[in-house]
């Protein structure tokens, strides 16, 4: 029969068939070779079923003729299967190495082993010319178990160079048929000294689709001997979301022909994301394959992929290149801390914010516009380490088009907006519970939520989720919150904005109308200076001048551990002076550098009249309203003797205190608290009616931190006697022994 009409038959029977011409129609298709001499029988076939092969998959060709071309593909896989133990013998398989990166920092986590074939006849394979064949003819075992050798005795001799840098092996499903692959990767791990923590099995997908109980019971004993379990090549084709259901996996490997078209394609872009996205619901690590443009890897970034691998970071390297790779790379390895570390923080979910909700708004997903970030605090100092994209369009609201940008502009323009953080991150740690602070920027008003997620070597993480109340203000919660500042209003005596930027002040709130502007159109310089003339006390009125010297302020405001800078004067209340509180708070808007300055009453006279009602005795309800106005400080308070009577939260949680009992009635050196001799000194000074303001000492935060502070303490009176002492701790930082 001529290879014609070998054509025409196939192409008629085929047109008699219904529906061929469908996509899931019957067809029938046909692999053809002409017969030589002295070819067997059996030979024919083979040369038949590989043309056969090479259209199985293709459009609408019916018969294909075994010619030159198959011939050549034959003729090699043919070779690979007659020579592989003469290859090993040889040793032309070769353990290449891949890495893989952290996405969050770009730091080398672990590498990937593969097989290659560099042939003495063929020069170089590439692994679908032998591994498909070599699986085909049940001999993938053999192959395998080389590379797992090879794996082996290369970590050991990197980690005799000090590199120790975990790998991956990929075994095949047939491994578990042909052989005990367990035993096999054991014994090459005991001969070369491999601990089990630097080794992890990955698994294809396609493996799992046909399981039988000799694959499902090596897997268990890989799992049960504490190996860390991939599976690989998640979504090319197969019942990917039956294999997660039913199979124990540590991290999921998305293959590369998911992130091809994640530049140009909406549609792959959700794809992967809600890929991501559920499987970091189900508690499993991810990891995207064949990373190839700093877009991609932005991408992978913006929606939470963990860990990432392809020719962007370096393409598969023979044994002695990885090892210059590694050398030269050597300040990038993560260390077994730092994966614990980052391996938390990868199980938080970006695009959606699982780990954390702010009450009333439901999370949003990855086309929403809820941002959330993961924040990195390190001492007085942060960085943003990753964002989903709509944290990305937030910061670019405010010129950041990258989070190093927008970490340097809070720290830098914003000193109140970071010292918040800072402070409500130490109290979100300590109590492992989820806490919101509210801020303005250029007149939008913002709610963050900060949820602590894992802290190592002095460092902590935290997810933050940002909610605009400005945007959201159809709730019932921001209108409560709109009424609910009116009353907070009444607490002042007078409000004032001053600008530094244009040199202009305006009064935004007067409740008392003595204290009225004296000079409307001045300088705020000008209106400080003829506030403190008239109503400040001449003993306070030089150190009234320092506290609102504008040009030192911002500085002060920068290495507070508050929001904001607040001290005590005597100021004059009709015929006689009394105790206010001042405060200082910036409020940065429209580009300018500005500061609301706010005073109100301290009512020490209202301290004394609650403690003649509690027959005598100081208690924490009698110092109450003179706290309030301060909580963001550590305040604490004791009697005549220097014994404490009590503290606010902020202070108790300072020194890791679980209850005020724990400080009732105990001195200073009872406590242990004996660093400042000279405290015991001012506390003499306050008893006898002075005021000391600014001592400077050290103390041992709960952490076991030495840090630098400066107190202020005031005497209490009662019917003309000291009866105690109030004091108010700030906290200024590390302490730094001077010689």
């Amino acid at each position: 029969m001529l290879t014609r009409d070998v054509e025409h038959m196939l192409e008629a029977i085929n047109r008699e068939l219904p529906s061929a011409d469908e996509a899931d129609g019957l067809v029938l298709k046909g692999g053809y070779c002409k017969l030589k001499s002295r070819a067997t029988f059996e030979d024919a076939m083979v040369r038949a079923r590989y043309a056969l092969e090479d259209i199985r998959y293709t459009g609408h060709a019916f018969s294909r003729l075994f010619d030159q071309g198959i011939e050549t593909v034959y003729n090699r896989r043919t070779y690979v299967v007659e020579h592989l133990d003469e290859a090993i013998a040889r040793g032309e398989i070769r353990a290449y190495a891949q890495s893989i990166v952290r996405v969050l920092t770009g730091m080398i986590c672990e590498v990937e082993v593969l097989a290659r074939w560099e042939s003495e006849e063929y020069g170089f394979l590439r692994p679908d010319e032998f591994v498909p064949e070599l699986e085909r003819r049940q001999l993938i075992h053999k192959l395998d178990a080389e590379v797992v050798r090879l794996a082996c005795k290369q970590w050991s001799e990197a980690s005799k160079r000090g590199i120790n840098v975990p790998f991956g092996i990929n075994l095949s499903r047939l491994d578990f048929e042909l052989c005990d692959m367990f035993e096999v990767v054991t014994n090459a791990m005991l001969k070369y000294n491999v601990p089990v923590d630097q080794v992890h099995i990955e698994i294809t997908e396609s493996a799992l689709a046909h399981s039988s109980s000799k694959l499902n019971e090596g897997i268990s004993k890989f799992r049960k001997a504490g190996f860390k379990l991939y599976l690989d090549d998640f979504g090319s084709g197969y019942s990917s979301l039956q294999v997660l259901e039913g199979t124990s996996f540590d991290v999921v490997k998305l293959d590369m022909s998911l992130l091809r078209e994640v530049e140009e394609n909406e549609r792959a872009r959700v794809i992967v994301a809600d890929a991501i996205s559920m499987v970091k619901r189900l508690n499993l690590q991810t990891l995207c394959e064949g990373v190839e443009t700093y877009d991609q890897y932005l991408f992978l970034q913006a929606v939470g992929c963990e860990k990432a691998q392809g020719y962007y970071f370096g393409k598969p390297m023979r044994h002695e290149e990885i090892m210059a790779h590694l050398d030269q790379t050597a300040s990038r390895h993560e260390t077994a801390e730092m994966q614990r570390y980052y391996d938390s923080l990868g199980k938080v979910n970006l695009i959606d914010g699982t780990r954390t909700s702010i009450y009333g708004v439901e999370a949003a997903h990855f086309q929403g516009t809820q941002p959330f970030a993961i924040i990195e605090i390190r001492g007085q100092s942060f960085k943003f380490l990753s964002a989903n994209t709509a944290f990305y369009r937030f910061a670019q609201k405010y010129g950041c088009s990258r989070l190093e940008d927008f970490s340097h502009l809070i720290s830098r323009s914003a000193p109140a907006i970071r010292n918040k953080i800072l402070y409500v991150a130490s109290k979100t740690q300590s109590k492992r519970t989820a806490q919101q602070i509210d801020f303005v920027i250029e007149g939008s008003f913002y709610t963050v939520g900060l949820t602590f997620v894992e802290d190592s070597d002095g460092k902590e993480a935290y997810l933050v989720e940002i909610l605009s109340v400005t945007k959201y203000s159809q709730f019932n919660n921001f209108r409560l919150l709109e009424q609910s500042m009116s009353f907070l209003y009444t607490i002042f005596k007078r409000i004032d904005l001053l600008d530094v930027t244009d040199q202009t002040w305006r009064n935004i709130y007067l409740n008392v109308p003595r204290y009225n502007a004296l000079r409307a159109g001045a300088t705020p310089q000008d209106e400080i200076d003829a506030f403190c003339d008239t109503f400040i006390h001449p003993d306070d009125q030089a150190r009234f001048l320092r506290f609102y010297d504008l040009d030192t302020v911002g500085d002060r405001i920068r290495q507070s551990s508050t929001t904001h800078v607040a001290d005590v004067f005597f100021a004059l209340s009709e015929n006689r002076y009394e105790e206010q509180l001042f405060m200082i708070i910036p409020a940065h808007m429209d580009g300018h550098t500005q500061y609301l300055s706010c005073m109100r009453d301290l009512d020490l006279e209202g301290l004394e009249r609650q403690r003649e009602s509690v027959a005598g005795h100081l208690s924490d309800d009698v110092l109450l309203s003179g706290i309030l106005d301060i909580t963001e400080r550590y305040v604490f308070w004791k009697d005549s003797k220097l014994r404490f009577l009590g503290a606010n939260s902020r202070f108790l949680e300072y020194y890791g205190l679980s209850s005020v009992e724990a400080i009732l009635g105990k001195t200073d050196e009872d406590l242990g608290w004996t660093h400042n001799p000279h405290f015991a000194k001012d506390e003499q000074r306050v008893l006898r009616g002075e005021k000391v303001l600014g001592a400077t000492g050290r103390t041992v935060r709960a952490d076991g931190q030495m840090r630098s502070i400066s107190i202020s303490k005031m005497p209490l009176w009662s019917e003309g006697e000291v009866i105690g002492l109030v004091g108010f701790m700030v906290d200024t930082g590390p302490y730094a022994e001077h010689v």
